[in-house]
């Protein structure tokens, strides 16, 4: 069932060096050997896997509900798992894989969960749980893990294939109209998955589209529909253990039948409910003989295909990094670097500073620094906190320190007041802008508080940019590098990009459950870069978007478990981290993203720091915001002696790792770039 991925760098690279030499695969005839059969400790093997290595093969036994370790030679080295309902119990246990980092994945199939062990057995963690919803499952059958560590999931009974981070973080799904009984992985990253009730092998993309339908019919008879285990080794040739005659099938990407070896019986070569199979590079096919209770071992010679070209660069992922113990009634989350976690509780009234020393500010009351269901706060790179304090109408601000240094607002709709304001933000000029939830707009405010603009009303024409837009409860806010605001509008599960002074530029958004779309969104944040994470509270995920709006990934799903969300509140982020807060549970959960994917890119660094300025005329959020340009423009001057090509050229390529106020006064700006970055295309010539 697991497709395995032994020495991936070394597939790559025979791949590359049969290219160069330009070589094809050879008709040259496979034949079949009989290597060894294995039973010690077996009572119903049902699948079998692996290890990068080769040095363990890996045996789930679904009628004792454990996993045996083999030694090479059919020695058991160690067997764990009992039947039962706690972490590290199995139930009905049905599939096995190994990741590229040796954790030992289980498919636990009575359990409806999927769970984690290393090597000598012990228990990691357990993610899914039973139900239909987005990584939930229901009777998974079968699991394959990607060379990148990726795990994808046959979720029988909710027909369907789910996508899990290396971690177990729910990413994504598609339906799969039937059952799927198994599932492999090509280096590729296609999807191979059996369809026994409709006879076939549907391959899909990692984004749920289907490529292409195998059906392995041979002499008119088709085998698939009475199939049980698949694998699909590093040529693209996939394995199928059948019942109908007790054999294995080797099928190519051409639909057709290479070979068919095996027979009903209990000799070499022989199987009573042939299950789960396995592939390695060195043509071995591991098989779990059920009924026979053995796993047998046997090698395909004689075929010259090359391996078929592996997917080098992983694709971009989040995983589960920790957990923070905090309180139930989080609403919003900020993080600075250099200054720590900044969260608002609703329900406590006060906001929590977790830093060297975790400080809590605030109590419920109507007097300055005293709070009434505060919804949103914001912090500055200056250190200074500001807080919306939604019901008593009015915005407060606290100094670096966590002092009140003043409040303004009142409860109306004039100039200045406000209904309910949730959401508070800083532009790099020091102006303060307020969603000013039941007023339907969004003012603006000099760093002093002094009201300057408004902006939001009704328009013939919301979508035209430049026209006023519609604004319905406004809640988060969030301002990028280029001033630019985003409103948060969760009654219309939209997002709305304003220009600095108010000018509709684009909408993002619409009710639905796909990517891009929205159910009761309730918070959004900006990273360094100008990705945009919201919080989609209804579909219980954070969805990330490029600065262009262009949705990358989702992750989450409905759940208590870590990497799911009950009643989702906030998210915050900095340096390739995302805080995620869940109103109902005690917790802050922190997860990691690698925008380049888990494989290390080499990249190069600069770091550089810059004091503000003593212009008595700015203010300190300005004197911040030049600082820090200052610094990155510093930090990418240093890189530029590292290539010969335009400094404009290599900004494309510009990451900020990092943005930090050191206790000095300076700001902190560590950036980097790829260590190699292509050519700078020419621009074609045009014709006279």
């Amino acid at each position: 069932m697991n497709s395995l991925r032994i020495f991936i760098n070394l597939f790559i690279a025979l791949t590359l060096f049969a290219a160069s030499r330009g070589e094809t695969a050879a008709p040259i005839p496979e034949n079949i050997r009989f290597i060894q059969a294995f039973s010690a400790g077996l009572s119903k093997p049902v699948d079998v896997a692996v290890s990068n290595s080769g040095t363990e093969i890996y045996v789930v036994d679904e009628e004792t509900s454990q996993i045996v370790i083999f030694e090479p030679d059919g020695t058991v080295r160690l067997n764990f798992g009992e039947k039962g309902t706690k972490p590290a119990q199995l139930n009905n246990p049905h599939s096995i894989a190994v990741s590229p980092t040796d954790k030992i994945i289980v498919a636990d199939t009575g359990n409806h969960r999927l769970q984690v062990f290393n090597k000598a057995g012990e228990f990691i963690s357990q993610f899914g749980s039973p139900g239909s919803l987005p990584g939930q499952l229901n009777s998974p059958v079968g699991i394959v893990i990607d060379q990148f560590g990726f795990i994808f999931v046959a979720d029988t009974g909710n027909r369907r294939v789910e996508i899990f981070s290396p971690n177990g973080v729910f990413l994504g799904m598609f339906d799969t109209e039937f059952r799927p009984v198994d599932i492999g992985v090509d280096v590729q990253r296609n999807i191979y998955v059996l369809l026994p009730e409709a006879g076939k092998i549907v391959k899909y993309s990692v984004s749920g589209r289907k490529l292409q339908e195998i059906s392995g019919v041979v002499n008119k008879r088709n085998y698939l529909s009475q199939a049980n285990g698949l694998a699909v080794d590093m040529r693209g040739d996939i394995y199928v253990t059948e019942s109908a005659e007790q054999s294995i099938k080797k099928i190519d990407k051409d639909n057709v039948v290479l070979l068919s070896f095996g027979s009903a019986g209990d000799g070499r070569g022989q199987f009573a409910e042939a299950v789960g199979v396995a592939s390695d590079t060195l043509g071995q096919i591991f098989i779990a003989d059920a009924k026979n209770k053995r796993v047998q071992i046997l090698k395909i010679t004689g075929g010259k295909k090359n391996f078929i070209p592996a997917v080098a660069n992983s694709p971009p992922v989040v995983d589960f990094d920790l957990v923070r113990n905090a309180e139930e009634g989080l609403v919003d989350l900020v993080s600075v670097p250099g200054r720590g976690l900044f969260a608002l509780s609703d329900k406590a009234a006060h906001f929590l500073w977790y830093s060297s020393a975790n400080n809590v500010f605030g109590k419920e009351g109507k007097n300055p620094g005293e709070f009434k269901k505060p919804m949103a706060l914001s912090v500055t790179l200056d250190g200074r906190i500001f807080v919306a304090d939604t019901g008593n109408h009015r915005l407060q601000i606290f100094n670096a320190e966590g002092s009140l240094q003043y409040e303004f607002g009142k409860n109306g709709t004039r100039a200045g007041q406000f209904s309910s304001p949730q959401g508070v933000a800083v532009n790099s000029k020091g102006k303060i802008l307020v969603a000013d939830t039941q007023n339907n707009r969004i003012q603006i405010f000099s760093h002093d508080g002094i009201y300057l603009t408004a902006f939001g009303g009704k328009s013939e024409e919301p979508f035209l940019p430049g026209s006023e837009i519609e604004l319905r409860l406004p809640k988060a806010l969030a301002v990028d590098s280029k001033d630019q605001i985003y409103v948060l509008a969760p009654e219309s599960n939209k997002i709305y990009i304003f220009g600095e002074e108010g000018k509709f530029l684009a909408a993002l958004g619409e009710k639905g459950n796909d990517p891009g779309q929205f159910d009761r969104p309730v918070d959004i944040t900006l990273d360094e870069n100008d990705n945009l994470y919201v919080a989609d509270a209804g579909n219980h995920r954070i969805q990330i978007f490029d600065p262009k709006r262009r949705f990358i990934l989702t992750f989450g799903s409905f759940g208590k478990e870590f990497g799911s969300f009950e009643s989702l509140s906030a998210v915050a982020t900095s340096e390739g981290r995302i805080f995620v807060a869940d109103y109902k549970n005690q917790q802050v959960e922190i997860f990691r993203y690698f925008p380049d994917g888990l494989l290390k890119v080499e990249r190069i660094y600069a770091t550089k720091t810059a004091y503000p300025s003593d212009d008595p005329e700015s203010n300190d959020m300005t004197k911040y915001a030049l600082a820090q340009e200052a610094a990155a423009r510093a930090a990418i001057k240093e890189l530029m002696t590292s290539f010969s090509i335009r400094e404009e050229y290599l900004k494309q390529f510009v990451k900020i790792e990092s943005v930090e106020t050191l206790n000095d006064g300076q700001v902190k700006v560590t950036v980097s770039v790829p260590k190699n970055i292509p050519p700078e295309k020419k621009p074609a010539k045009k014709k006279k």
